[in-house]
């Protein structure tokens, strides 16, 4: 525009438009970069000139892998720092200069391999979710597993066999059916007869376990516990001897109406270790009474968690909807393995994890009702709030029911007048410590609106 503008103004008939538009062009150019032959545009051309000679952050990440020992793929970098210095002279090429400096991509690449306990992970920042837990989880448990082989070699062995069976790709199934497990490959069995689980490995698988489940409630006590780390949960307490069960997350998709009888027993776990406020904010009373009656019998528990699904407005036709609505009934008859979790004796902080878990809870509100949010994103960030409040009300029950009350003020407070279908909810939970169920306890599944979209005087 400004090339063609000074060829029409060389000609003498340029327009007071276009005049104007080249001016205001020229002044925006100089405010950015300085006037032609000015010392900011000088610098300014220097700057570009430095960055189309310096090497491309792909050239210098290949001389920086080059550092990396053979191993580091498994074991991660011991020490960051020691392969972050610049080009040396016999690292130089046509491409890399010697000097050249490491840029920031690369060297946010190499602090994500560096080796450290997982709670120093976590405090760089490297462990954000449950689910990149799930993902060192193996090593962890790959170390006990090898500990239950006398012979050390054969027992490193096993314990590469276990992190590389874990990272293979899993499979949604139907029918109630299993993936193979471990045990039942070939070369796993035949060397069974060498493993021997000593009460020191015992020991030391549940001290593990303990670790692990404690970790995920203390870092990611609003999240649903993920289906791999519950993988390697399940693999420390069988390794530990504790016969307790966990109840994966279902796939809504797939559902096909039935429940394993581990669901079941699992809601025996809720009768032990829930908070009577929990049991009254989700009316389970009954329905565990009634599982108890028919020994924890799995079409007893599927009955029920479709009749609380219907309860709730689920409508009794198949759709993905109607599948997450029961599916979410299974994880609060069975608390999705927060009395597991209890039953393991892994340790948690009730208050703690309460405000860790509403946190979530407001976080995903916030998102969900901001303007301008899509739609499928706003219905996604309110189911997950739901699911997340569910943890909120498990450990607020485990309270006293003073300390409680206390909270819930201080909860309310926070969320002010962003969410009156929260407030509402918090307000349901300090009624529940006295025995008063909520007529519509907060759910994650809902088939229509959402009640956290819902304008404030239509969430009742």
């Amino acid at each position: 525009m400004l090339v063609a503008a000074t060829l029409r103004a060389a000609e003498g008939d340029l327009s007071a438009g276009e005049r104007s538009r080249a001016v205001h062009a020229a002044r925006g150019m100089a405010a950015k970069r300085g006037r032609p032959g000015s010392a900011d545009l000088a610098r300014a051309r220097d700057l570009q000139l430095d960055a189309v000679r310096a090497p491309s952050h792909a050239a210098v990440a290949h001389v920086v892998a080059g550092r990396l020992d053979a191993d580091a793929v498994r074991r991660g970098v011991p020490d960051p720092e020691a392969v972050l210095g610049s080009i040396a002279t016999g690292e130089a090429s046509a491409v890399v200069p010697v000097g050249a400096v490491v840029p920031p991509s690369v060297v946010r690449a190499v602090g994500l391999a560096a080796q450290g306990t997982v709670e120093e992970l976590h405090e760089r920042g490297i462990i954000p979710s449950a689910e990149v837990l799930a993902e060192l989880a193996p090593q962890l448990v790959g170390a006990q597993y090898a500990a239950t082989y006398p012979d050390p070699v054969l027992g490193l062995l096993m314990a590469r066999t276990y992190q590389a069976f874990r990272a293979r790709r899993s499979l949604l199934l139907t029918d109630l059916s299993a993936q193979v497990k471990l045990g039942e490959l070939p070369w796993v069995s035949a060397v069974g007869p060498y493993r021997a689980v000593a009460d020191t490995a015992r020991d030391a698988a549940a001290a593990a376990l303990r670790r692990v489940g404690g970790l995920y409630l203390v870092w990611f006590g609003g999240t649903p516990l993920p289906n791999p780390l519950l993988v390697e949960l399940e693999a420390l307490a069988s390794q530990a001897g504790l016969d307790v069960p966990l109840v994966p997350e279902l796939a809504a998709d797939i559902f096909q109406d039935a429940f394993s009888r581990r669901f079941a027993v699992t809601a025996a776990l809720v009768r032990e270790h829930a908070g009577p406020a929990y049991l009254t904010y989700y009316g389970l009373a009954d329905d565990l009474a009634e599982l108890a009656r028919h020994d924890d019998d799995k079409q007893v528990f599927a009955r029920a968690c479709r009749r609380r699904a219907e309860q709730s407005g689920s409508g009794d036709h198949w759709s993905v909807t109607r599948n997450g609505m029961v599916i979410e009934q299974a994880q609060i008859v069975t608390s999705h393995n927060l009395a597991s979790l209890a039953a393991l004796g892994v340790p948690a902080d009730p208050e703690a994890t309460a405000r860790l878990a509403f946190a979530d809870v407001l976080r995903l509100v916030r998102v969900a009702v901001r303007p301008g949010t899509a739609e499928y994103v706003a219905r996604s960030d309110a189911r997950a709030a739901g699911l997340a409040w569910r943890h909120v009300v498990w450990f607020a029950a485990l309270l006293p029911e003073a300390r409680t009350h206390a909270l819930i003020g201080e909860l309310t407070a926070s969320v002010g007048d962003e969410s009156p279908r929260l407030t509402a909810a918090l307000s349901d939970l300090a009624a529940a410590f006295s025995g008063t169920a909520p007529d519509r306890p907060l759910l994650g599944w809902a088939n229509g609106p959402h009640p956290l979209l819902a304008p404030a005087g239509s969430f009742r």
